[in-house]
């Protein structure tokens, strides 16, 4: 069995502690996507999927909503997509900290049963620490290993799209 390093449950205590003694947690997921009244729309991200996955444009009210680019980017989606309001993205970054700490045997890619779920031999692989840094600094980008354990915070799938290299 491969369990938590005792340093990173007890980090992850701390962090579970912090939410407790504040009465912080996520609100229900609400599967409406953003409430926000004047919601700004990605047109970048419109003009990527027009190109590549028209598709996802086609869909019932579907349309990509510009979030902050301040390395938090990934959690405000998140939280958009799930509570309607971006607010929620440091909570969301705090528990999936809380969830690599906690299970490490699914982010360690040292480790011998760990499996690739991303089989992409580009994919950059990050070692457990570095995933635990990461993951625990505002305002630092997000990998696919922070996508998957987001994932498992919120109990639902999370889509991602990589254009090709150009955009012809």
């Amino acid at each position: 069995m491969y369990d938590a390093d005792p340093s990173h449950r007890q980090a992850a205590a701390r962090s579970e502690r912090v939410l407790n003694i504040y009465g912080v947690e996520c609100p229900p997921i609400n599967g409406k996507g953003s409430t926000l009244k004047h919601p700004k729309s990605d047109d970048t991200a419109e003009h990527i999927l027009k190109i590549f996955h028209p598709a996802k444009l086609h869909l019932q009210g579907y349309k990509p909503q510009k979030v902050q680019a301040d390395g938090n980017c990934f959690y405000r989606a998140v939280s958009l997509g799930c509570f309607g309001t971006d607010k929620f993205h440091t909570l969301l970054r705090m528990l999936s900290r809380i969830e690599v700490l906690l299970h490490p045997k699914a982010y360690d890619i040292s480790h011998n049963d760990y499996i690739d779920i991303f089989e992409d031999p580009h994919h950059a692989h990050y070692s457990y620490d570095e995933l635990c840094e990461s993951i625990s600094k505002d305002g630092v980008y997000s990998c696919m290993l922070a996508v998957a354990c987001t994932k498992s915070v919120i109990g639902k799938g999370i889509m991602t799209y990589y254009p090709p290299k150009t955009l012809e």
